[in-house]
């Protein structure tokens, strides 16, 4: 009893904690405190819809995306992966946000593959894992980029 007792106070503490470490802010960006990310959450440029494109149109819809001040980015694969084993999606998914990311699942990151250029990494968020996908096929885009100075 006492091990359950434990484990549940040390998840709920765990989940009290991690929940501060994403704020939003009302330009349509997410701030991850434990990282210094911040990620894109408006997508107005789209009317509301999340972008679905291939690799080429997810670098350039990032690097051309002016939101909040623009210099925006495909993220690593390494941002995605901590981002998904941190549980953080599950809070973007819960915090007051203009579109409904409950029902997106796999984004592009911008690791090509070594082995094949025609393909990129990218990550499920349902499934949390990481896997190659052909560059010339569609799928989601969410860019990221290093936190401004105020």
């Amino acid at each position: 009893m006492k091990l359950i007792l434990t484990t549940s106070i040390s998840i709920l503490l765990s989940t009290a904690l991690s929940a501060d470490a994403i704020n939003a802010n009302n330009n349509g960006v997410f701030f991850d405190k434990d990282s210094g990310l911040q990620w894109q959450d408006d997508y107005s440029d789209n009317k509301g819809k999340i972008q679905y494109l291939d690799w080429d149109g997810a670098n350039k819809y990032c690097k051309n995306l002016t939101l909040d001040g623009g210099k925006w980015r495909l993220p690593t694969l390494e941002e995605l992966r901590v981002f998904v084993r941190h549980s953080k999606y599950e809070q973007l998914k819960e915090a007051k946000s203009k579109m409904n990311p409950s029902k997106v699942n796999n984004y592009w990151t911008s690791k090509e593959r070594e082995e094949n250029k025609d393909y990129a990494w990218r990550v499920s968020f349902l499934y949390h894992n990481v896997y190659y996908f052909k560059k010339s096929l569609a799928t989601n885009v969410r860019c990221i980029r290093t936190k401004t100075k105020n």
